[in-house]
């Protein structure tokens, strides 16, 4: 999966206009992202991944592509 696949995929999962993100926005500064959002990405990797991300690497991460950079399909295309 590509990462602009991941982004589309991340901002359905949040249920925000596609093509919205580039991956460069702060999660800080986005308005959706919350303690839901985290669980939401965690169970969304789980689902289409089989890969189980741990809260606290997620709470860690500052950007969208951090974020999206735990998928391992992400690290791969990277």
């Amino acid at each position: 999966m590509t990462s602009p696949e991941l982004l589309r995929l991340f901002e359905q999962t949040l249920g925000i206009k596609p093509d919205t993100l580039t991956g460069t926005e702060r999660l800080r500064d986005l308005e959706i992202w919350d303690s839901m959002s985290n669980l939401l990405f965690i169970a969304m990797v789980d689902k289409h991944f089989s890969v189980p991300v741990p809260a606290s690497r997620v709470a860690r991460c500052e950007t969208v592509d951090e974020l999206l950079g735990l998928i391992p399909v992400a690290r791969a295309a990277a």
